[in-house]
């Protein structure tokens, strides 16, 4: 089948998904090389199956004798449905199915699309297959072994993309929409519901009480036993007092030592208070008689030790968070960075084309070998090359660009080799070779990170 004037269509069709425009593409290079008469289109249900059969319909329609079922029925109501959109005339009686069809076949070719309207392989086989025409089947599920199956594309990156572009969401949130909607168009355009919201922080909760409970029991535990006053045997404490004011004066500098070091501090402050013992209230003065000063002296340097300590902790805090802010933003930045990477091919000059510019697609390799040899054969093309993610496999994609519109594109097909233009090459818009850029340098950050 001649394919070229159905691309060109195709590439005029702006409201497709990238996933949705690489399955069209798909298809008709399928139909470009094969004799097809039944394809199953299988997907689950919001993939899109509704969106490809209107726009197979708007890609047919000047090509095709049209029929479009869209609901499930019967197989009497199929037949009279199909007489009246085929050739807006009742089912005769006295005929057979099949030479009423044959009997009105004109010029323009049959062309039958079912929007999940027929799940029932006896009808299919009676009533469809026998009939002159290229049948499309969107369904859930294969229905028939005859014919081409092609399974839907799931949405990915790109799709969701396009589709949330006006929510402004991040990469992340993006992620999350996919993941939730597992290839329901309906549910990635919709929020996550407040009900899976709650449950998720309900469970979080009731995970993170009895870690809650254990730290407060520790830390507790921790706090009665420092708090916690000494016995009787253990309550005389020997205290060195000191007998020059400048000694007393040059206490508080050991204050200013490390707060990661609080206990050597008062091992200091206890070495200082060595010779006099208190027993109760009542100090005991040593032999020179000198005056011995109060235990709130003691106190005080136990306080400005402590103080010290509060102000080091605090210091601390205020490094700690610096040093988490700094890594955020050294996080954020190698997110930009590994998003703005030089690529391996053309994709920077892709990228700065407009969009709204179309390349002419050549040919899809898979490997730098078959670039090589393509490059050998075809020395005079010198084509743009851009890496993609295909189905979990690297792709390297050739094409001609940029051109102004799909027709200028579409008349360098006749300058190509004969073996190449037999190929297949297509028109394709710039919009969805930067896509697809895009997808693929995101995949590759997520798969780094």
């Amino acid at each position: 089948m001649d394919i070229t004037d159905l691309q060109s269509r195709l590439a005029a069709l702006e409201h497709l998904l990238p996933s949705q425009r690489e399955w069209l593409e798909r298809l008709l290079f399928q139909l470009a090389f094969n004799e097809i008469h039944y394809v199953e289109a299988v997907g689950p249900a919001g993939s899109g199956k509704t969106t490809l059969a209107l726009a197979l319909a708007e890609l047919c329609s000047e090509r095709f004798n049209i029929a479009l079922i869209s609901k499930s029925v019967s197989a009497t109501e199929l037949s009279q449905q199909l007489m009246q959109q085929w050739f807006s005339v009742p089912v005769q009686a006295e005929l057979s199915w099949l030479e009423q069809v044959k009997g009105k076949l004109n010029d323009k070719p049959l062309l039958l699309l079912l929007d999940q309207a027929l799940t029932d392989s006896d009808t299919l086989n009676k009533l469809i297959l026998p009939l002159p025409c290229l049948t499309f089947n969107f369904c859930n599920s294969t229905v028939s072994a005859h014919g081409l199956t092609l399974f839907l594309n799931p949405a990915g990156i790109a799709d969701a993309e396009v589709l949330l572009q006006s929510e402004q969401l991040n990469s992340l949130e993006i992620s999350r929409r996919i993941t939730y909607g597992a290839g329901n168009l309906h549910l990635l355009l919709n929020p996550i519901s407040s009900t899976a919201t709650v449950s998720d922080t309900t469970k979080a909760t009731r995970t993170l009480k009895p870690l809650y409970a254990l730290t407060f029991t520790a830390f507790a535990l921790a706090l009665t036993y420092l708090l916690w006053p000494k016995s009787d045997d253990q309550s005389q404490v020997k205290i060195e007092v000191a007998t020059d004011n400048n000694a007393l004066s040059a206490t508080p500098p050991n204050a200013h030592k490390p707060a990661a070091q609080p206990d050597d501090s008062l091992i200091e402050n206890s070495q200082l208070n060595s010779t006099v013992e208190a027993s109760g209230n009542t100090l005991s003065a040593d032999t020179n008689n000198e005056t011995v000063p109060s235990v709130a002296t003691a106190q005080t340097l136990t306080t400005v030790a402590m103080q010290a300590a509060t102000s080091n902790d605090a210091d601390e805090t205020e490094n700690s968070a610096a040093i988490a802010t700094e890594v955020v933003q050294i996080t954020d930045q190698r997110a930009s960075v590994a998003l703005q990477e030089e690529p391996l091919y053309d994709e920077a000059a892709l990228l700065a084309m407009d969009k709204q510019q179309y390349a002419l697609q050549l040919a899809v390799l898979s490997n730098d070998a078959a670039l090589k040899r393509f490059n050998v054969r075809y020395p005079q093309l010198s084509p743009k090359v851009y890496q993609r993610n295909w189905q979990g496999e690297l792709q390297l994609v050739l094409l001609l660009a940029p051109y102004t519109d799909a027709t200028a594109a579409k008349n360098q097909l006749s300058s190509l080799p004969t073996d190449l233009r037999q190929a297949g090459p297509f028109v394709k818009q710039m919009q969805s070779i930067q896509a697809e850029i895009s997808a693929k340098a995101r995949s590759q950050h997520y798969a780094s990170d």
